[in-house]
């Protein structure tokens, strides 16, 4: 739903060009429909699909290959991993959305739960937020795996795979979770699951917020 892209699109080259009706640039669009605020952005996206011929999709999935499984196994490893069960943690968010943020004393406390059941919280997110992630894992009696900055693009996923379950603010690895196929956890309240959380992600949401 971006108008730089429907630029891109036409740049590409290609005779058929599908995307939304927004800005200026959608007139360089074959074919084109009208984002609705209101409705989940998979079911925006499937309209899209609709229009270029091809079926809808019910639920994201997710590819990983031999490589990215062995490299995230390897990276899990050299953490301390010794089969316990993972749960993926990711309290991060983009800068420009840090109100989506949960505060870090409850994923302390989530963190610590977790370490007390037996199993093992795996913390995510980008270099930028390897020392705050520190902070709350150096808190945790048990053990615990920062792998802040450690996954790329392709480990990241395969990573996640690892875990029973995820739980994450309203970010990239929320839906990569989804897509992979664990119990996951969104946590909402700036943004609104109805239009922005994946399909059978279980949803906690602070509603009625000013924002």
């Amino acid at each position: 739903n971006n108008a730089k892209s429907n630029l891109l699109t036409w740049l590409s080259g290609a005779l058929e060009r599908v995307g939304f009706r927004k800005g200026f640039w959608f007139g360089l669009l074959t074919k084109s429909v009208r984002y609705d605020q209101q409705e989940n952005a998979l079911w925006n996206l499937n309209r899209v699909l609709a229009l270029a011929g091809i079926p809808a999709a019910g639920q994201p999935e997710l590819y990983l290959t031999s490589k990215a499984k062995t490299e995230a196994e390897e990276l899990l490893r050299n953490s301390g991993w010794n089969n316990e069960l993972l749960f993926g943690l990711h309290p991060g968010s983009s800068a420009g959305w840090q109100s989506k943020r949960w505060p870090v004393r409850h994923w302390v406390t989530l963190a610590q739960e977790i370490s007390k059941s037996g199993a093992i919280p795996v913390f995510c997110g980008d270099s930028g937020e390897f020392g705050e992630l520190e902070k709350i894992t150096g808190k945790v009696a048990g053990k615990s795996f920062n792998l802040a900055g450690k996954t790329s693009l392709s480990i990241l996923p395969a990573a996640i795979k690892r875990c029973q379950a995820f739980i994450s603010t309203d970010s990239g690895p929320l839906f990569i979770a989804a897509a992979a196929g664990i119990k996951t956890v969104g946590l909402y309240g700036p943004t609104e699951s109805k239009r922005h959380a994946p399909p059978g992600v279980i949803i906690l949401e602070q509603k009625n917020l000013l924002c």
